[in-house]
């Protein structure tokens, strides 16, 4: 396994002394893999996974905005990545270090975003890819944001988290 990014260690660290809450998960995606920590009710345990918000973007998602074909393909992509988490993995409290996501933030400030919240913003992406009109108010990312996007709403939608904090 590969060393920890140390902008994760040091966030881990900080957040189990902030908060002394679990399940704790914390995440960071990079552009070419997703690390991840997670403290349970009774273990600790790291993880991760060649996924990446850049991989996918090169890689399923090629154009911008993405066809309704790359999302799909992106999403099985991230779907067999994930899954195998859901043994292990306890929902809880989920925080995410990711700076093509800082594009999600509700206002200067927050950082807490809900499951619904970021489906919305995925169904707004969804929506551009089919050429949909009313999509273009909502500013387009570029691959790198739609990568990471995606893989955060797979990440809510199938590990069962109701919401997650922006680092």
């Amino acid at each position: 396994m590969l060393p920890l990014p140390v902008t994760l260690a040091a966030r881990w660290h900080a957040l189990q002394s902030e908060t002394g809450t679990r399940p704790l998960t914390l995440l960071q995606i990079d552009a070419e893999q997703l690390s991840c920590l997670h403290a349970g009710l009774d273990a600790k345990r790291q993880h991760q996974l060649a996924l990446g918000f850049r991989q996918l973007g090169h890689g399923p998602l090629r154009h911008s905005p993405p066809s309704p074909y790359e999302l799909e393909r992106a999403i099985a992509v991230t779907e067999d990545q994930i899954m195998p988490l859901t043994r292990w993995l306890q929902p809880g409290s989920l925080h995410v270090i990711c700076p093509p996501l800082a594009l999600l933030r509700p206002s200067v400030g927050e950082r807490n975003l809900s499951r619904d919240q970021v489906e919305r913003h995925f169904q707004q992406l969804a929506a551009r890819s089919e050429g949909d009109p009313l999509a273009n108010g909502w500013p387009l990312p570029n691959n790198d944001a739609a990568g990471a996007l995606l893989i955060l709403r797979e990440w809510l939608h199938h590990l069962d988290f109701h919401q997650v904090w922006l680092e």
